[in-house]
């Protein structure tokens, strides 16, 4: 029972940082001045998917029990994505 306890917080907090680094490079691709247009934010959008599939990935490879991490990290991008929100609702302010 302690290993699934351990496999839900890791995946938690996994996805919670998987959504921050996720939502930061959307962020900051979207505030750049003179981007590549949309190819650009495209080809980004591609890379940012793909470092939160292999941060998934690589969490399911490591816990005894990958089904139960896996809803945790899921759990912790809608954490994070819905902290982001409420902040850009503030003005970005995070306040």
């Amino acid at each position: 029972m302690t290993g699934t306890w351990t496999d839900i917080a890791a995946g938690f907090a996994a996805g919670l940082a998987l959504g921050a680094l996720h939502l930061a490079w959307l962020w900051s691709g979207l505030n750049r001045p003179g981007g590549f247009g949309a190819a650009g934010l495209a080809g980004r959008g591609l890379v940012r998917i793909a470092v939160v599939l292999a941060g998934l990935w690589l969490l399911a490879r490591v816990a005894d029990h990958p089904g139960a991490a896996l809803i945790a990290a899921l759990v912790g991008l809608l954490v994070a994505r819905g902290v982001a929100v409420r902040a850009a609702r503030r003005g970005g302010k995070g306040g």
